[in-house]
């Protein structure tokens, strides 16, 4: 979660406790500024000691969880076919989702889609990247490990600037 998705959840925290911005800014050794730039989302950048120690203040944690697509209700939340759609923005021939399924697993690069596979390791999300290759095990009963040796080779051959 990033600090602009908890300014709302400190907030609505800060004020059922009662507590004012300089207060807690107080109890959490905090400029008032910060809390007032955290509250309105302004704030890019906090120690993650301070979340901690800000959020331990308000009774709350901060926990690592597996993070769930974020799922648009009228687009596909395919990632194989989300990442084919990335990887071919720049192309007029698009890269078909069962194309790219077929490479991820087969290690083989079609040459028509050279480019394309150098643009979705270059440009895609990391976060896409991920979802992406985790599909493409599941359903073609692969182990992901292998998958990534496919694209960390693929980044030496196509010589992309992100290395994996």
């Amino acid at each position: 979660m990033i600090l602009q998705e908890l300014s709302t959840t400190i907030r609505e925290a800060r004020l059922a406790l009662g507590l004012s911005q300089a207060q807690l800014a107080a109890l959490a050794d905090l400029s008032r500024a910060t809390v007032i730039d955290l509250e309105a989302g302004k704030l890019t950048e906090l120690g993650v000691s301070k979340l901690e120690k800000m959020l331990m203040v308000l009774g709350w944690s901060l926990e690592a969880a597996p993070l769930a697509p974020r799922v648009h209700p009228r687009k596909p939340s395919d990632a194989l076919a989300l990442a084919a759609r990335t990887a071919s923005v720049s192309y007029r021939a698009m890269l078909p989702s069962a194309a790219l399924e077929e490479s991820l697993v087969s290690g083989s690069i079609p040459s028509e889609y050279r480019a394309h596979l150098a643009t979705l390791i270059n440009e895609a999300p990391a976060p896409l990247l991920i979802r992406a290759v985790q599909s493409a095990a599941q359903r073609r009963h692969v182990a992901p490990k292998a998958i990534w040796k496919n694209l960390s080779r693929w980044s030496h051959e196509l010589q992309t600037t992100r290395t994996l």
